[in-house]
């Protein structure tokens, strides 16, 4: 099992971070613009919400479900997929105050590449540019929650 980590600050409280994690339409605005995904159900993070999506790789498209589990607004929640691209990927979102108006926002992701066949591919790809696609949502939550 592969796990990356990663976090940062931003000077927003702990409620404005959680609630624009919560919203199912930040994650278009969270994918960088070479990724562009078509949402097929997005529901607001709640115990056992839905977010099912097709991301696009060139001319490659992925269906991506998810369920929420261990939702605990406004500290964390997680995202597990019961379809797509890897064999396992659980997505921990955490939030931790660290004064009234600074959070911190720590994603921690536990998974197992696809073994075999495209999403062999796919998922070592992805796995590979966690560290650009953290980044990009790190500037994205930045833009759009800092005043």
């Amino acid at each position: 099992m592969n796990q990356y980590a990663h976090s940062f600050e931003v000077n927003a409280t702990l409620k404005e971070v959680a609630n624009f994690h919560q919203d199912p339409g930040m994650l278009q605005e969270l994918t960088p613009p070479l990724l562009p995904i078509k949402e097929n159900t997005l529901e607001p993070v709640a115990e056992g919400s839905i977010v099912d999506f097709t991301i696009s790789f060139g001319p490659i498209a992925v269906n991506w479900i998810s369920v929420h589990k261990d939702v605990d607004f406004p500290n964390s929640f997680t995202d597990i997929q019961k379809n797509g691209p890897f064999e396992y990927w659980e997505h921990t979102h955490s939030f931790r105050s660290i004064d009234e108006n600074t959070t911190e926002v720590i994603d921690t992701i536990r998974a197992k590449p696809a073994q075999s066949g495209i999403n062999w591919l796919i998922s070592r790809f992805m796995w590979i540019n966690l560290p650009i696609l953290f980044s990009y949502r790190t500037k994205q939550t930045k833009k759009m929650l800092e005043k």
